[in-house]
């Protein structure tokens, strides 16, 4: 059985990087969205890292397109739009989370990063 730091070596810099810069953006509006938001991309976050270490899978699409579904009408539930500054925020915040899961090549880190410079820009 590996050790925690031979699993940390197995996590891609690219990945690590694009993690970071995500984390970042979200702890950023940590304070402006619901706690729930947080906690949401923060779980994909963990998820992801944890599939690339190969403790759990990956999320097939039905669960991805399920997970991202209930999300929206969650935040279409508190704030009665997905316009806006606040309820855009957190739109943004919980589909760069659920991309995330799902990134495999340089083109897909591309767009966390872009969505994560959004979350920048937001704050």
């Amino acid at each position: 059985m590996a050790d925690s730091s031979s699993r940390l070596r197995l996590l891609k810099p690219p990945l690590l990087w694009t993690t970071a810069a995500l984390v970042g953006g979200i702890l950023l509006h940590i304070d402006r969205v619901p706690a729930w938001v947080s906690a949401a991309a923060l779980l994909c976050v963990t998820w992801r890292l944890a599939a690339e270490i190969r403790a759990i899978a990956l999320p097939g699409n039905f669960a991805k397109i399920a997970v991202a579904l209930m999300l929206i009408l969650a935040i279409l539930a508190r704030f009665h739009t997905i316009n806006g500054l606040s309820a855009g925020t957190a739109m943004l915040v919980v589909m760069g989370a659920i991309k995330l899961l799902e990134t495999h090549s340089q083109r897909d880190r591309y767009v966390v990063i872009g969505a994560t410079m959004f979350l920048l820009l937001a704050a």
